[in-house]
């Protein structure tokens, strides 16, 4: 069989056609998941079957993607910052409103929480 177009567009490249037409001799290497056949174990005569393996490298990457994406989607929902509202929490920290054991064991619960939270991803 003469092999001189691809898709009905015409080979500009012969030693394409050499490199395709030699992945079916019988000397090359052989998936293991495919028999003799030419066809991957399991599958039905006139079946054609493809096969992908993922790394785990690229599995950690699309979850950290996912994860990257999920923080951006927060701050981005994230009001935008009231200049009233920043004032008011100056002048209590010029009064000292903050200064208070209570306050201090509140933000030490909270970033023990968020410390914990990182630990987990």
């Amino acid at each position: 069989m003469e092999m001189n177009k691809i898709n009905g567009l015409p080979l500009t490249n012969p030693n394409l056609v050499d490199k395709f037409q030699g992945s079916n001799r019988s000397d090359a290497k052989q998936d293991p998941g495919v028999g003799q056949s030419g066809q991957a174990d399991g599958a039905q005569p006139g079946q054609v079957t493809d096969r992908a393996e993922i790394s785990e490298t690229a599995k950690k990457m699309v979850e950290l993607r996912r994860t990257l994406d999920a923080g951006r989607a927060a701050v981005e929902a994230l009001p935008e910052t009231r200049d009233q509202k920043m004032t008011e929490v100056r002048a209590r920290l010029e009064r000292g409103d903050y200064d208070s054991s209570e306050v201090r064991s509140q933000v030490a619960s909270r970033l023990e929480n968020v410390i914990k939270g990182m630990d987990s991803l």
